[in-house]
């Protein structure tokens, strides 16, 4: 659920205020509780919810729900008392994934500090009669069976032992088939995480940096903005875990559990976005390993009409002097940004750091939808169109387009996506024309209208949906053959009196379809065939799986949704029930939530509800005697139903093209408007963004996730065809690369979204550092991949390296420990030597890592300078007085970070 959407959180004197006014409840309190770097107050809205088993009943599970704040003691305590179990004699491990993942030695720990997560197992394991703990000698692992008990809610469980191939991180044992072809566990809705870190963990220079350990020379635990070097600690083991060739899949639950102590928005297992992960990751790495540990004051830089040269260069000297890190050597290239105000004609030149480029995909405000229209005159042929509309229309406006081209009245038609025979849905006016989807058929029918001399009261005409089926002969090793009825050719809508009779009824459907069906056939050459099929056997066609091929043309493979008759007959007795001249063409059913009930000539009025839906249930014989195929594929095709097509197939543009809408000018937005000194007004000024230099590693985010209108996003399946070789940005750049190195990038690594809007799944493709082959990753899948397969439609984040930029920088020297200097003090590089001491900074002792960081790191830990969308989570505030153990909530305010000005900042956040 999501605040403020689903939910508000309210203060509990004004919840019972409001209460006591208008009523309503239960109230539903939360506690407020500390949480993440820093010891931030939170409202917690989802307890954890636990599944505990116990060692020695290991038929049942108890569901349990605490807060995250819980000491393991009393999860502990309390799961004894439910259980009757002395609390002496027992002992809890993190039992995740069914595991022995590992023991919770710390009672004293809560459950997030023990890295406890939502939905897992917890294992409450008693000693033995000799007063032993049980010999961990295999793996217990749990099998879910059918049946439940427990006071708690449980269900049983069955147990087994058996040889573990995991060690006890849960990392699984196994040489992989290449360095660093490891795959990462999903540990609940962690693809994002996985496909972004396995493109970092495939940056050959940062992974070698860490490797070597030499982060350890540059952590600076001091900076305020970073995560006291724990985040490059960790993220440190992991690589090494990676890269070690001991085993084929890592549990990245350490870094999982420290990522979301500094960054609270990742807390949880929720879907998140691959690039907001890592945007936060990269610049949490920039901050922790920043050689530099006093910040000067530096003031922004502007041109004021001197050369680009002399004001970029002063801008990344003030920028270094603040910013010195592995992260910034490779990583940070500078942008030119242009603004112009569009009063005074003054024109501010700015340079700014950037650490990855999000570039628009060029996209249409409009769309092109094939519908094909059925005339209300059965004889005309129907048209296929194919309808140019905003993206954002209704279907009213839909219909409107339609009447355009036809020439109907617009309130005389009625719009319907026909899938598999029958109507799948009627759309209605206010509908957005976005729920309609590449795949679906679209139908629009003419239907009668009211006259025009608004006589309403006197208009008893209905809207019949009439489905079409009949009989199909399919054969069976055991019985032979078998008859079931299936749907086949077009439905259509009948505009028909709702007080019609039986008999009035049939000749509206036989009229509706006289462009299709002869009757007069059927009269005239039943009694020849009949005598022919006698003489000459049954005479039918078989396709390839043994059914009779349908005059209709429609052959099924499948159940339809509609209830179905099958019933055993032999192949004569279907094929030569052939029927007399009084024998009617098709009987009528009336469908009602999937039941049918059969219409019969009585002679008075059925009194049909609009909408209600007919089945035409033909008879065999007749249906093949009067039945057109060829006439039923009649089909007029419009000139601009072959432009949708070839549109459709044309729906690809190249990286430049990006770049090249990323570059161009634009007017600023009346809500982003720019203050400008000189005329003293907020102003709507032109802004214009350049590449001005490149880094050595460069990352782009293709922007897949946009606003057309303020709530209403769509995802874009554009096919951004990236190149995996050669990039030339000779063009697009305008001061050069690092290292005076031409412009030209290889790619190395692409994080993937497939899916839509309302979730997906993320994956990786990443050329291994090492043997330089490519290779799929997929949480903890992997599988080697050919390079030109990794250029798709999902393709989201790019990482490119610059060709020859290995040769430019040092190398990295491996970090030695000094043993006679004090653990806490790593950093030996010169810039680092003032790093123990700071008057302005509490001290940071490391044997408690998290209890005593300088409470102020959280809220914005991570700079927004080069990341706009990162800090646009709401933080809470909280006056509420707190006690030692968790209060309910009290008093809450959300505080909703600012960010700076962004041509596309409307665009930019992607998490799902």
């Amino acid at each position: 659920m999501v605040e403020s959407i689903d939910f508000i959180l309210l203060p509990s004197e004004i919840w019972m205020k409001l209460s006591g006014w208008y009523g309503g409840g239960p109230p539903l309190p939360r506690k407020v509780i500390t949480y993440g770097y820093g010891k931030n107050l939170m409202v917690e809205t989802k307890p954890l919810t636990l599944k505990v088993v116990r060692s020695t009943k290991l038929n049942e599970i108890h569901t349990v729900r605490y807060s995250k704040a819980t000491p393991v003691l009393t999860l502990k305590n309390e799961c004894c008392k439910m259980m009757s179990i002395n609390p002496e004699q027992v002992r809890v491990w993190d039992f995740h994934t069914g595991q022995k993942f590992k023991l919770l030695t710390n009672e004293n720990d809560r459950l997030d500090e023990s890295q406890i997560i939502d939905e897992q197992m917890i294992l409450i394991e008693e000693k033995l009669a000799s007063g032993e703990w049980p010999e961990d000698t295999s793996t217990s692992s749990y099998r879910s069976s059918s049946s439940s008990s427990s006071m708690y809610g449980s269900s049983s469980y069955s147990y087994s032992s058996s040889y573990s191939y995991y060690d006890n991180y849960g990392n699984r044992s196994g040489a992989p088939t290449q360095k660093g072809v490891t795959g990462l566990s999903n540990l609940g809705n962690t693809c994002f995480m996985n496909s972004s870190l396995q493109c970092l963990s495939n940056t050959a220079p940062l992974t070698e940096y860490f490797l070597a350990n030499a982060h350890l020379r540059d952590i600076n635990s001091d900076n305020p903005l970073g995560c006291g070097g724990k985040l490059a600690e960790e993220y440190g083991k992991l690589v090494q875990e990676i890269w070690s060739g001991s085993y084929s899949s890592v549990a990245p639950r350490n870094f999982k559990h420290r990522l979301e102590r500094f960054a609270t928005q990742f807390a949880g297992y929720q879907q998140h976005d691959s690039q907001e992960l890592l945007a936060f990751l990269l610049d949490g790495l920039h901050e922790d390993l920043n050689r530099v540990t006093k910040k000067p004051y530096v003031e922004t830089t502007e041109s004021n009409g001197r050369p680009d040269d002399i004001v970029a260069a002063e801008a990344w000297s003030g920028h270094k002097s603040r910013n010195n890190s592995i992260i910034v050597d490779y990583f940070q290239g500078q942008l030119k940004s242009t603004l112009v105000c569009p009063k005074c004609d003054r024109v501010s030149v700015t340079f700014d750091p950037f650490m990855y480029l999000s570039l628009p995909l060029p996209m249409q405000t409009t769309r092109i939808i094939p519908i094909t229209l059925y005339f209300l005159d059965p004889l005309k042929v129907p048209i296929k169109y194919g309808v140019t509309i905003s993206k954002v229309a209704t279907i009213g406006e839909l219909k409107k387009a339609i009447s355009a081209m036809c020439g109907i009245s617009h309130d005389a038609l009625v719009v319907t996506d026909v899938y598999n025979s029958k109507f799948f849905k009627e759309f209605r006016d206010k509908d957005s024309v976005d729920d309609i989807t590449e795949r679906d058929v679209i139908h629009a029918y003419e239907i009668s209208t009211p006259p025009d001399n608004g006589d309403h009261e006197n208009w008893e005409t209905v809207y019949i949906p009439v489905l079409l089926r009949r009989e199909e002969i399919t054969h069976s090793h055991y019985y032979g053959p078998q008859v079931r009825q299936v749907l086949f050719s077009t439905p259509f809508i009948l505009s028909v009196s709702g007080m019609t009779n039986y008999e009035g009824l049939y000749r509206a459907i036989l009229n509706q379809l006289k462009r299709t069906v002869d009757p007069n056939k059927f009269t005239t050459v039943a009694a020849a065939e009949a005598e022919n099929q006698n003489q000459n056997g049954d005479g039918d066609e078989y396709n390839n799986k043994g059914r009779r091929k349908s005059t209709s043309g429609y052959e099924s493979d499948s159940e339809d949704e509609l209830p179905q008759v099958s019933h055993h007959r032999t192949e004569n007795q279907v094929l030569r029930s052939a029927p007399s001249s009084n024998t009617p063409l098709f009987k009528i059913k009336r469908l009602s939530n999937y039941d049918e009930r059969e219409l019969h000539d009585d002679g008075r009025p059925l009194h049909l509800e609009d909408r209600q839906t007919l089945i035409i249930d033909w008879d065999a014989r007749g249906l093949r005697q009067v039945f057109d195929e060829e006439k039923d594929r009649e089909l007029t095709v419009d000139p601009t139903a072959t432009v949708a097509q070839k549109e459709s197939d044309e729906d690809q543009c190249s990286l430049e093209q990006c770049l090249d809408a990323f570059t161009t000018t634009e007017r600023l937005g009346e809500d982003d408007l720019w203050y400008c000194n000189k005329c003293q007004l907020f102003v709507q000024a032109t802004k214009k963004f350049d590449l001005w230099s490149l880094p050595s590693v460069l990352v782009i985010h293709l922007k897949r996730f946009s606003y057309l209108r303020k709530y209403w996003r769509e995802k874009l399946e554009t096919l951004v065809n990236y190149p995996t070789k050669g990039f030339d940005l000779s063009n697009h750049v305008l001061h050069g690369a690092a290292g005076d190195l031409p412009p030209i990038y290889d790619l190395y690594a692409v994080s993937n979204h497939y899916g839509s809007m309302g979730g997906g799944h993320y994956t990786a493709y990443a050329m291994n550092k090492d043997n330089k082959n490519w290779y799929k990753f997929d949480d903890n899948w992997t599988a080697p991949v050919s390079e030109k397969d990794v250029v798709t439609r999902s393709g989201y984040v790019l990482f490119y390296r610059l060709r020859g930029s290995e040769a430019i920088m040092p190398p990295i020297e491996p970090y030695v420990a000094d043993p006679n200097a004090n653990n806490n003090n790593t950093n030996t590089n010169n810039t680092n030597s003032s790093r123990t001491g700071h008057s302005s900074l509490n001290s940071i002792d490391s044997s408690d890592e998290d209890e005593n960081i300088h409470s102020g790191l959280i809220s914005n830990s991570i700079n927004s300078r080069f990341f706009p969308r990162a800090n646009q989570q709401s933080d809470t505030d909280s006056s509420c007085e707190m006690s030692d153990d968790d209060t309910p909530l009290t008093t809450v305010q959300t505080r909703n970070n600012t960010t700076p000005n962004n041509r596309h900042n409307e665009n930019d956040n992607d998490g799902l």
